[in-house]
């Protein structure tokens, strides 16, 4: 078993994941970033859309944000499965939990896209908190550029969100497996040197005159 106090940060090689990260990103044309189980992100987010980058920008919707991203994460966890969802802004997000035996370490998040105009799909997707973000601004030259942003986000069918949703996991699944592999390899060698060491020192009833 890993370390009772291992987390994201201590059993992935962040730099490493954060290029796995950008290519499923553009693989999947979706955006992607992985927090922990607080909402917090813990590596930059991959091809984050140009409206999400406006609304985390501000520090208001910036933790509507990352509330959603923790809510989300505990959802999927009770679901048993990547969880879909409509953020703040009414945009489609996922959240695929990563759990180390029954330990809850947090969530890779993908989405920012919108569903096609289907009545059906959107039955499938509830939204997560009752706090909207109306996208109302001090300006309207500025809340006309924010909609224009969000006419832009890319559209993706409920079944295909799914698919990646499957996809994801099945990768996530793979990599932290091997990374708890190796973390408790590193366990058992250290708990061997140890052993040795002790066994190898002589106390001082037992050095004789």
């Amino acid at each position: 078993m890993a370390r009772r106090g291992a987390d994201l940060k201590t059993l992935l090689d962040i730099p490493m994941w954060e290029k796995i990260q950008d290519e499923l990103a553009k693989l999947t044309g979706t955006a992607i970033i992985t927090v922990d189980y607080k909402g917090n992100p813990i590596t930059k987010h991959s091809e984050r859309t140009e409206f999400c980058s406006v609304i985390r920008e501000n520090p208001v919707s910036r933790k509507r944000c990352y509330r959603c991203d923790a809510l989300a994460g505990l959802e999927a966890v009770r679901l048993g499965r990547p969880y879909v969802y409509l953020c703040h802004c009414g945009i489609v997000d996922v959240a695929v939990p990563v759990i180390v035996g029954d330990k809850y370490l947090g969530a890779v998040m993908f989405g920012e896209v919108r569903l096609p105009k289907n009545a059906e799909a959107e039955e499938k997707v509830e939204r997560l908190v009752s706090e909207i973000s109306s996208f109302q601004a001090e300006g309207d030259s500025i809340r006309s550029d924010l909609l224009e942003k969000y006419e832009r986000l890319p559209e993706m069918e409920y079944s295909r969100i799914v698919q990646v949703a499957d996809t994801i996991k099945s990768i996530v699944n793979y990599i932290i497996d091997r990374a708890v592999s190796r973390e408790n390899e590193m366990l058992t060698y250290e708990y061997l040197l140890r052993g040795i060491s002790e066994r190898n020192t002589v106390r001082p009833h037992e050095i004789q005159e």
